[in-house]
C-alpha cells in the first residue's frame, strides 16, 4: 500500500511540475535577453549605434523647405500648409498630406522643382541631395535657408502581429521596436527569434533577418530602419498543429483534472489504509 501511495504523490509531483513549467516557459517570448553583455545604466559605456546612411532611391518623398526673406521665393518653392480640415480627406491622413506637398524622386531619379528644373539626386544621402539642391539653387538666388528630409517615413508590417499594414511617420529616423511598438506588438503565436526585414537597394531586394529575443539587436545594422523597409513576423511552427494558446489550455486543463483525481485517489487510499 505504502508503494502504491508513493507512486501516486510521485506522478502528482510530476504533473505539477509539468504545469509550472507550461506556464514559465517564456524564453522565447522575452525581448532583448543577454543583457548581461551589456553594462545596464552604465555612465561610461554606451551601445554602439551601427546605422548606415540610406541613399535616395526612386519613389521616395521629400520635403523641401527654401526659406528667404524674399517672400516671392518662399512662395514660389514652399506650397501652402494643409489645414486640419482637409488633412483628414487626405488618404494615409498626415502620410497623405506629406505625399502631396513633398517632392519624389522620379524614375529617371530626378527631383523636378520650380525654375530650377531637374536635380538628379538618385543614389544620394540626404546631405549629398541638400549640397545638389543647393548648388542649383546659387544660379537663380542668394541669401536663402534649405532644408531637405523626408517628408514621411513609410514601412509596412504583415504577419503575426496585431495591427498588420502600411504606416506612415513623421521622422527621419525610426526603430524596428518603435514600429513593433505602433502596430500594438506581436502576437503569441509570432516567432520572435526570425523576423524578416525585406529592404530595397538600387540593385534589388534584400531579405535580412533578426532575432528580436537577443540584446545584440541593439547593435544591429537591421535595429534601425530604412524607408520603404518591409517587415514580415512569421508564425512559430507550432501553428502547423493548431492553434498554440488552444494547445497551451487543453495542456493545462488535462494537468489539472489529472493532478486533481490523484489528489483525490491519493487521500482515498490513505483513508482506506488507516
Amino acid at each position: 500500500m505504502n508503494c502504491k501511495i508513493k507512486l501516486i504523490s510521485s506522478v502528482y509531483i510530476v504533473l505539477c511540475l509539468l504545469l509550472l513549467s507550461s506556464c514559465l516557459s517564456n524564453k522565447k517570448y522575452v525581448y532583448l535577453q543577454n543583457m548581461s553583455t551589456h553594462k545596464v545604466d552604465s555612465t561610461s559605456d554606451y551601445i554602439k549605434i551601427n546605422k548606415p546612411n540610406y541613399h535616395l532611391q526612386i519613389s521616395d518623398i521629400l520635403s523641401i523647405n527654401i526659406a528667404s526673406e524674399d517672400e516671392s521665393v518662399s512662395k514660389i518653392f514652399n506650397a501652402a500648409p494643409a489645414t486640419m480640415g482637409n488633412m483628414n480627406m487626405m488618404p494615409g491622413g498626415v502620410g497623405g498630406m506629406m505625399y502631396y506637398n513633398g517632392v519624389g524622386v522620379n524614375d529617371s531619379g530626378n527631383i523636378v522643382l520650380p525654375i530650377v528644373g531637374n536635380i538628379y539626386v538618385l543614389g544620394k544621402t540626404l546631405s549629398e541631395a541638400n549640397a545638389a539642391i543647393r548648388l542649383e539653387l546659387n544660379k537663380y538666388f542668394k541669401n536663402y535657408h534649405l532644408t531637405v528630409q523626408f517628408s514621411e517615413f513609410r514601412c509596412s508590417v504583415i504577419g503575426e502581429v496585431t495591427r498588420p499594414g502600411k504606416y506612415s511617420f513623421l521622422q527621419n529616423q525610426v526603430n524596428i521596436l518603435e514600429v513593433l511598438a505602433h502596430v500594438g506588438d506581436l502576437t503569441p503565436l509570432a516567432n520572435r527569434l526570425k523576423v524578416s526585414i525585406i529592404r530595397q537597394y538600387p540593385e534589388g531586394l534584400k531579405i535580412h533577418q533578426v532575432n528580436l529575443t537577443d540584446a545584440r539587436l541593439l547593435e544591429s545594422p537591421y535595429y534601425f530602419l530604412k524607408p520603404n523597409d518591409v517587415i514580415y513576423v512569421e508564425p512559430i511552427k507550432m501553428r502547423e498543429l493548431g492553434n498554440l494558446t488552444s494547445a497551451q489550455n487543453t495542456l493545462t486543463t488535462i494537468a489539472t483534472v489529472a493532478s486533481t483525481f490523484l489528489l483525490v485517489l491519493n487521500t482515498y487510499i490513505i483513508f482506506k489504509s488507516k
